[in-house]
């Protein structure tokens, strides 16, 4: 990790991080409390010897990488990145992880300044908590940005997000999961009917892991599961507050005993 390469406003204070074989450098910024549930990681990068560049957003007890790492291919030009992560948790703490090279990697060096970590979307804006900032950097804002390329992930966390209560599903066997790969933002829920008792209607419930700020715009549809849904059945959002929602289901007929159905749903405000 070299300090003193000319950077993109042609001062000395960008970083050449390198990858040889499997070792490589990881540049760790100061952590910060954030005081939303939104990070927005921004940096200025260049290709060096090599054109690849990993990003991820970790909290600091070492728990879990907020969105997973994502890699961006960096040009032979300076050029801003951001990454924005939704649905992190106040009070925890997080850091910045830059690593050249990629996933899966690559062998080579890159040039990086400015990194920054905010939960306010502006450049070299303090958080409304706390920070770590480059204080060198601040107040230079006579360079146009143009990004080139914006990442956005929900937590890695979220993936176990549990499911709230189920009604009309009958019993017994009767199951409401979230499918792998589901978080609070987006997913599918998988409603398995019991052997006997089966409505055709019911309800299903997702509570948010951490109460967002305001209720959320909550979008639902039908998919097919290992039986599909009868032609007059229909789904809708009976509920949506700051701590979850439901989606309440109906249908023409009862739903066929041990048969699986899906609904899916997406937040897109909050």
């Amino acid at each position: 990790m070299e300090p003193g390469h000319l950077d993109p406003y042609g001062t000395q204070r960008a970083w050449k991080i390198s990858r040889v074989w499997m070792s490589a450098d990881d540049l760790m910024c100061q952590g910060f409390t954030p005081s939303q549930e939104r990070l927005v990681m921004t940096f200025w990068a260049k290709a060096g010897s090599g054109a690849r560049l990993a990003a991820g957003i970790e909290r600091a007890d070492g728990r879990s990488f907020e969105g997973g790492f994502h890699t961006f291919q960096l040009d032979d030009e300076w050029k801003q990145y951001k990454l924005v992560v939704n649905g992190v948790q106040p009070p925890n703490v997080y850091i910045i992880h830059l690593i050249p090279g990629g996933i899966p990697c690559v062998q080579g060096d890159v040039l990086l300044f400015a990194p920054q970590l905010s939960d306010v979307d502006a450049d070299y804006l303090p958080t409304e908590d706390s920070g770590g900032l480059d204080d060198g950097a601040g107040s230079l804002f006579h360079r146009d940005v143009i990004f080139t390329r914006l990442k956005t992930a929900p937590p890695a966390s979220s993936a176990a997000v549990p499911l709230g209560g189920s009604t009309g599903l009958g019993d017994p066997g009767a199951a409401a999961q979230l499918e792998v790969g589901s978080s609070e933002l987006a997913g599918t829920i998988l409603l398995t009917a019991g052997s006997a008792g089966a409505g055709a209607s019911g309800t299903v419930s997702v509570p948010f892991p951490a109460p967002h700020g305001v209720a959320p715009i909550v979008l639902a549809s039908l998919a097919d599961g290992t039986s599909p849904w009868p032609s007059a059945a229909r789904v809708k959002v009976s509920e949506a507050t700051t701590s979850g929602f439901t989606l309440a289901w109906s249908s023409d007929a009862p739903l066929v005993a041990t048969k699986a159905y899906r609904l899916s749903y997406l937040v897109v405000g909050r």
